[in-house]
């Protein structure tokens, strides 16, 4: 240990007879000894072989970050125009732009980035990296890739204090907003971990919460849910009781019969990220949300980020989605009527169905049981319904609705909106009865075991007892 001291100073210990401060520190203030150290080893293990990949438009501060994370990590720091690509070219970036256009320049950039090879350090890509495929599959093999996500508005602003009204990738005719708005869709397929950075923030606080989020990222082990009847001091530490995100959308209630909620609670905004979201689009604004709901180990942001387009996508008959109209004076209206059934439940459940194919073991089929007594019914269905074709051998819903207990509009609805994979059942007695039974059914441990051997299914549940819903 005392080797490791003296040749890998500890940043919070001056410089100055560094060996033996450690030691009497040790040795008069042991705990305060081990805190130092626990510190210091978490940050040097926080990259170990792996590179913090910090990726954004021009303009979003990775260089200035990079080099603020990499101080703080004891850790190489690449600047991929200024260590790479200049040196490379022999060349400045902008002149080799002003020499070979803008298509052969993607290119030619995407191969400097093939040839490059780093390992526990803190890279800085340029702003257009991601737009090359080849070159970011190449260097996110060894990486985490972190996406600084600043206002589109904010990034004009400082790209026009730095005087710079063209970037790589604009042509003629097309404007700066344009072009920023277009290189969302890389970021976007390649980000492993999202950062909002707001117009105000400080580098040093961006700087910490890459860090943050890098943890997160690293520690799925934390993001456990308990049960709503589970009490925090007596419940089971053994890791065979640890459930997360997968486990609960796949088996809906707690084995005791309580909800499965977030054992940490809900992740938190600042005022500054929730403001950067006001100029988004509804799929942008549940992306950035969710990411926050859903580790990265469970559906990876990439993923994630296709289950949000497929789910609010054309089955919505506006694109807003979820506008909100101006009637008068101080009254709004916010419309949740656009989807396919017009029903409100559709916001969770075009997604919901996606969410649990992704989440689901591929060896085993699913049977989803619902009880309705109006909307849910012809939601599940439709949800479930526009799975792919092979999800959808996999996995069907059958719903149960009291015959006599809706309305003629809303049984309509759950008789039209069968498909090959999503029936409904109306039995003919009341709401009560249809949910009791399907408890009594996945209480029967003798029938959902003879399905689970005879025909290899598992039963689950899409009513909102379900935390994804």
């Amino acid at each position: 240990m005392f080797h490791i001291v003296q040749y890998q100073p500890l940043r919070l210990i001056t410089q100055n007879s560094l060996s033996s401060t450690c030691l009497k520190l040790m040795l008069s203030r042991p705990v305060a000894f081990a805190q130092i150290w626990k510190s210091w080893f978490s940050s040097r293990s926080l990259v170990g072989s792996k590179n913090i990949i910090l990726m954004g438009p021009p303009g979003a501060g990775k260089t200035t970050i990079g080099r603020i994370v990499g101080q703080k990590l004891d850790c190489p720091v690449i600047d991929i125009d200024d260590d790479v690509l200049e040196t490379t070219w022999n060349m400045s970036v902008s002149e080799k732009l002003q020499d070979v256009g803008n298509e052969q320049f993607l290119e030619e950039e995407g191969k400097a980035l093939l040839k490059f090879s780093a390992s526990g350090s803190v890279i800085s890509l340029t702003g257009s990296n991601p737009m090359h495929a080849a070159g970011m599959q190449h260097i996110k093999k060894n990486g985490i890739v972190v996406y600084l996500d600043v206002p589109t508005t904010v990034i004009m602003s400082r790209l026009k204090s730095m005087k710079v009204d063209r970037i790589v990738g604009q042509s003629p005719g097309i404007s700066l907003k344009d072009i920023l708005q277009f290189r969302k869709q890389f970021y976007k397929r390649w980000h492993d971990i999202r950062v909002l950075c707001g117009g105000d923030i400080a580098a040093e606080v961006v700087a910490e919460k890459v860090l943050d989020a890098v943890k997160r990222y690293q520690n799925s082990e934390l993001e456990t849910f308990i049960s709503t009847r589970s009490s925090r001091s007596g419940r089971s530490m053994q890791k065979d009781s640890h459930k997360y995100f997968s486990d609960v959308v796949t088996e809906g209630l707690a084995p005791d019969g309580g909800l499965f909620v977030p054992e940490r609670g809900l992740p938190e905004f600042t005022t500054g990220e929730w403001q950067s979201l006001i100029e988004a689009t509804y799929i942008e604004r549940a992306q950035v949300i969710l990411e926050r709901c859903i580790h990265p180990s469970d559906i990876p942001a990439s993923k994630l980020a296709e289950i949000i387009g497929t789910a609010y996508g054309e089955n919505f008959t506006c694109s807003k989605i979820a506008p909100v109209r101006h009637l008068a004076g101080n009254q709004f209206l916010l419309e949740l009527f656009h989807g396919p059934t017009a029903s409100f439940k559709d916001f969770a459940l075009q997604m919901v169905p996606h969410i649990f194919a992704y989440c689901i073991p591929r060896s085993c089929n699913y049977l989803v049981l619902v009880a309705t007594s109006g909307d849910t019914g012809s939601a599940v269905l439709d949800g479930f319904s526009r799975l792919h074709d092979t999800d959808k051998q996999r996995i069907a819903v059958m719903n149960f609705f009291p015959e006599d207990g809706v309305s003629p509009i809303q049984k309509s609805q759950m008789i039209g909106c069968q498909k090959e994979n999503a029936w409904s059942v109306g039995v003919k007695s009341d709401f009560d009865f249809c949910q009791t039974a399907i408890k009594q059914i996945f209480a029967n441990s003798d029938y959902t075991g003879f399905l689970t051997v005879e025909y290899g299914t598992a039963l689950a549940a899409a009513n909102s007892i379900n935390w994804a819903r």
